[in-house]
């Protein structure tokens, strides 16, 4: 394990960081340590000597009651992103603070408060705070990764600059010390609180990661889904008659991606399109080709056009986005793409 602390940052990383705030999350941890206790995907995949420490801690809890619902939950099709979902609304002592029809709905059709008395059990007998206390060195290590990686990327702000500040919402960056080779992002209190799970990135042998652009990427675009589903969300109407024939043509793409409607298609394309934008300004033209190609391959063949769209919009007002305008560029795009396959 890596227990030397990080180098300090720069005043131009911590400034970003505050934006952008990355720490290990105790509500991520424990669901995560029950989640690969119960066998389930990705959390088993994990490698690192923190994964190989959680099995030795609470490798003896395997029968115990809260792993044990747990496997319940994965047969019920709860796994993957489903902790994450959950942790999001919870406090710092696994306590429920959303109504129960706030959660994601496959937590709605689950008895949640009878499970979450068995996970704080589960916390008291397992001792995981005294787990994650030996833990913290490494946790240390990580995070520092991470923050190193954000610092001179201000990603917030760049959102915040371009379509404005969302009164009340809080953002923050966990590392996903079991995710396996997945990320994840979840959004609690109406949308106020969004919370993005980076899976370790190149880990080395003592488990801390090596991120690259693609980490960069991930935030970038789960980041960007803030702003654009309340805009769009909001003109899905005005969109329908003309995103409707061109989710007709790529269905079957869109459908693989777990993409199954027109609306949730042009959120994908728009917030495709600004990750890009992103990436030209904070990363560099190479990565924001890289992922042009990428988006063009996954079906999403008019990213090039969109992104030029809005790049002319925002350099016409100063750097800003209007949303109306954004969402008629949006429009405009999508028909004339359409038009062209005939």
């Amino acid at each position: 394990m890596a227990d030397a602390p990080p180098a300090p940052l720069t005043a131009a990383e911590r400034a970003a960081v505050r934006r952008l705030p990355v720490a290990v999350d105790r509500r991520v941890e424990l669901l995560s340590i029950l989640f690969r206790l119960a066998g389930a995907p990705p959390y088993p995949q994990a490698a690192t000597p923190y994964a190989r420490a959680v099995d030795a801690w609470f490798g003896r809890l395997r029968a115990d009651p809260a792993v044990v619902a747990t496997r319940e939950l994965i047969a019920r099709g709860i796994a993957y992103d489903g902790p994450v979902q959950l942790a999001v609304q919870l406090d710092d002592r696994w306590r429920l603070t959303v109504p129960r029809g706030d959660l994601d709905p496959r937590w709605r059709r689950v008895d949640v408060a009878g499970y979450l008395a068995l996970v704080r059990r589960f916390a008291q007998v397992s001792d995981v705070a005294g787990f994650l206390r030996g833990q913290r060195g490494y946790a240390a290590a990580v995070e520092g990764a991470d923050r190193r990686l954000l610092g001179d990327r201000p990603i917030v702000d760049w959102y915040e600059r371009l379509l404005g500040r969302r009164p009340g919402a809080r953002y923050a960056v966990a590392p996903g010390l079991l995710s396996g080779g997945h990320s994840f992002s979840a959004r609690g209190h109406g949308g106020r609180a969004v919370l993005l799970v980076l899976f370790l990135e190149a880990p080395g042998a003592d488990g801390v990661p090596r991120p690259t652009v693609g980490s960069v990427e991930f935030l970038a675009h789960e980041l960007a889904h803030s702003w654009v589903n309340p805009i769009f969300g909001a003109a899905a109407a005005r969109l329908r008659p003309v995103a409707t024939p061109v989710f007709r043509r790529v269905a079957g793409a869109m459908r693989g991606q777990a993409y199954p409607t027109p609306r949730i298609m042009v959120d994908e394309s728009v917030v495709r399109a600004l990750t890009v934008l992103f990436l030209r300004d904070r990363v560099g033209a190479d990565a924001a080709r890289r992922s042009l190609a990428d988006q063009q391959r996954l079906g999403f063949a008019w990213t090039p056009a969109l992104a030029s769209a809005l790049d002319a919009l925002r350099r016409a007002h100063g750097g800003r986005l209007d949303p109306d305008a954004a969402v008629a560029a949006t429009a405009r795009v999508l028909r004339e793409w359409d038009a062209e396959q005939g």
